[in-house]
């Protein structure tokens, strides 16, 4: 019947529109770029300055991590962006609430994702300034100052980690962070405006989506950049690092916008939910 072999089709294309960027060519047994998208180019240029960096400026694999680091940062900041504009969880939304009387809620669930990432970067950052200096480097974490006093006191341990890394790094970070920035910032456009990704995410869905690509990528990075670290950073392990890290960034990207994985964050998803149906009293409808 034609109308089922339209259906057939349309269900064909969504199963394989994530797999538009690479297609396998049957004649040479090999996979081959096909049309990649403008943030993924836009991710394959930022992440080729730490080569450049390397071959070039003589880049160890301490600055290398720092800039790796440093990404985690970028990632969080366009992600606030991101729950500020995703929707209200639909079980809220259930619960009889307006959208204007949403709004605190959303506030906290943001503050509380600024508060817990960033403690998560920063623990993440101390580990990897540990890596790459050594215990016995002299440097100092709590800056003492009178400002930072009472609740600001929380502010010393990140302040206290930037100075160091720029002390330690200064204007090599520039330019990229500013490719990673850039970088961000293209797929931000792209994918979460161009392709409206906020009307298909919560904004719990949404506050868990970094968490996933971070643990994943940098536990790999971490447990890839230890060897090359022991051995002295020989050029070719630091560019294989870098070339190695660049795939697994570009996998982790194309599963974090396909709209049949959920933004990535499924799991997590279903336990933010589940919560949130279990302390919201929740309107009953009167079926009689």
């Amino acid at each position: 019947m034609p109308s089922t072999d339209k259906g057939a089709n349309l269900e064909t294309q969504d199963r394989t529109a994530g797999l538009k960027d690479v297609e396998f060519d049957s004649a040479t047994k090999r996979f081959q770029v096909k049309d990649f998208s403008l943030s993924i180019w836009a991710l394959i240029i930022s992440n080729s300055i730490p080569v450049v960096g390397a071959i070039v400026f003589s880049w160890d694999v301490g600055l290398i991590l720092t800039i790796y680091w440093m990404e985690n940062i970028v990632l969080g900041f366009y992600n606030v962006i991101k729950m500020w504009m995703a929707k209200p969880d639909l079980e809220m939304v259930g619960a009889g609430k307006k959208s204007a009387g949403l709004l605190p809620g959303k506030i906290f669930i943001i503050g509380f994702f600024i508060f817990h990432f960033g403690m998560f970067c920063m623990v993440h950052g101390v580990f990897v300034m540990v890596m790459s200096q050594g215990m016995d480097s002299g440097f100092d974490l709590m800056p003492k100052s009178r400002y930072l006093i009472g609740p600001l006191m929380i502010l010393a341990l990140p302040i206290g980690l930037f100075s160091n890394l720029w002390s330690i790094y200064g204007l090599s970070l520039l330019i990229p962070i500013t490719g990673i920035f850039i970088s961000h910032g293209i797929s931000f456009y792209e994918n979460y405006l161009g392709k409206k990704e906020y009307e298909t995410r919560s904004q719990s869905m949404q506050m868990f989506q970094p968490y996933a690509r971070i643990v994943v990528l940098h536990v790999a990075i971490i447990a890839a950049g230890v060897p090359v670290m022991l051995l002295g950073s020989p050029m070719p392990l630091l560019v294989l690092l870098i070339v190695g890290k660049t795939l697994f960034d570009i996998t982790l990207h194309r599963r974090s916008h396909d709209p049949s994985r959920a933004g990535g964050a499924g799991l997590f998803q279903r336990l933010i939910s589940d919560r949130i149906r279990q302390n919201l009293p929740i309107e009953k409808k009167n079926d009689e």
